[in-house]
């Protein structure tokens, strides 16, 4: 395995020492050279950091060189290509702000030398490295799905994982007895997908589903899409699968056995998904199956938007803030909530920390809501791969 031409050249100038620089290394004036001894151990780990080059099978094997190039410099700071040799070797590693501080430093010493002009332009390649770097950094993070319920994301390079256990299966998913033959789980849902520029492909796994006494079978499909970065949206599209689960009951209406799961269908499906989400918001726990007067616990987005939940009381920052027991959230910054897609009310909810977001809320019994002006706050990501039973989470 080999280096670049110019680390092979500057690895032999290197091992001549101060005073064989000639024209290749001039010597800045700001830097004292060294004396004999300090020298010849700075060269003693530069030549080791070689060998270890030479040894090397693969990339990651390449550590050892950057610990030798970085003792040399450490040694000897104003030797110039042993600089340049670290910066290949961290480059190569791809740690990127290390190898530009050290192509950074051989400049700085060393502005006229023959070599400066690749630097520079290796200079300008890790920076482009770096910024396609922080791009897919940043699409990881939490997403929320469909449903408005919480995606944990991971990117590397061109793919991005979205997993989640909150999101439980609609109505246009499964029809199941649950009053009678008892409640549905939830599915763990995963997205794998690989994003070309603004097209998209990949699969999505629904995890099997016990629905009272029955089995709903698991189901992976192809997805394909589009992905627009600057909004911060997927969507998807795919096929799915409807299905049907009976469970039979006794005469005192507990579960005995399942009667059967049928297949009802499959139909093209498009799925909106929007993130990552902003590390800012309300900092309240809100309920996304909320129904004013509800007596029944709900699972889907009825167009209301819940302060708290029907099973807990408020949180002490949901009372700090004014909120209290059944309040409604009817608008975001004036925007009415009942028009919008449960994803689009999470996102308006979330914001950069300490920026203000206004609320519009609907007292129990009132006839008009009322202002409430909200500074954000950090929120924890939630734990989006574990299963949690109501529709609630904090934004």
């Amino acid at each position: 395995m080999r280096l670049s031409s110019a680390f092979v050249l500057g690895t032999l100038l290197s091992l001549a020492g101060p005073a064989a620089r000639g024209q290749a290394d001039p010597a800045p004036a700001p830097v004292q050279a060294p004396d004999k001894a300090t020298f010849d151990e700075a060269r003693r780990h530069l030549v080791r950091g070689a060998a270890a080059i030479e040894m090397a099978k693969n990339d990651g094997d390449l550590a050892l060189a950057a610990d030798e190039f970085q003792k040399a410099v450490t040694i000897y700071p104003g030797w110039a290509f042993a600089w340049m040799n670290l910066g290949q070797v961290q480059a190569r590693l791809g740690r990127l702000p290390e190898a530009m501080a050290s192509y950074k430093r051989f400049l700085a010493l060393a502005p006229e030398d023959k070599e400066a002009g690749k630097v520079g332009d290796e200079l300008i390649k890790l920076e482009f490295r770096l910024e396609q770097s922080a791009r897919i950094r940043n699409r990881g993070g939490i997403w929320v799905g469909e449903a408005g319920m919480p995606f944990l994301a991971k990117a590397e390079g061109n793919s991005l994982v979205l997993k989640t256990a909150r999101q439980r299966m609609s109505a246009r998913e499964l029809d199941a007895n649950e009053f009678m033959g008892g409640e549905a789980g939830i599915p763990v849902r995963e997205f794998r997908l690989e994003l070309q520029g603004t097209k998209v492909t990949g699969t999505s796994t629904r995890s099997e589903v016990v629905a009272g006494k029955c089995t709903v079978p698991a189901e992976t499909v192809e997805v394909e899409g589009s992905y627009d970065e600057g909004a911060g949206r997927l969507i998807l599209k795919m096929p799915r699968t409807r299905f049907q689960s009976r469970t039979s009951v006794n005469l005192f209406l507990d579960p005995v056995d399942c009667r059967g799961v049928t297949s009802l269908g499959k139909e093209e499906v498009q799925v909106v998904l929007l993130g990552p989400l902003p590390e800012g918001g309300i900092g309240i726990p809100v309920d996304l199956a909320y129904l004013p007067g509800g007596v029944l616990i709900r699972h889907e987005w009825q167009g209301h938007l819940g302060v708290g939940s029907y099973t807990a009381p408020l949180t002490d920052r949901a009372k700090s803030l004014g909120f209290q027991k059944m309040d409604e959230i009817v608008s975001i910054d004036g925007v009415a909530v009942k028009g919008l897609a449960p994803t689009e009310v999470i996102r308006r909810l979330r914001g950069p920390v300490g920026s203000e977001v206004i609320l519009g809320v609907l007292r129990k019994k009132a006839k008009e809501p009322e202002t409430l002006k909200v500074t954000r706050v950090p929120v924890a990501p939630p734990a989006a791969d574990r299963p949690y039973v109501y529709e609630v989470w904090v934004n």
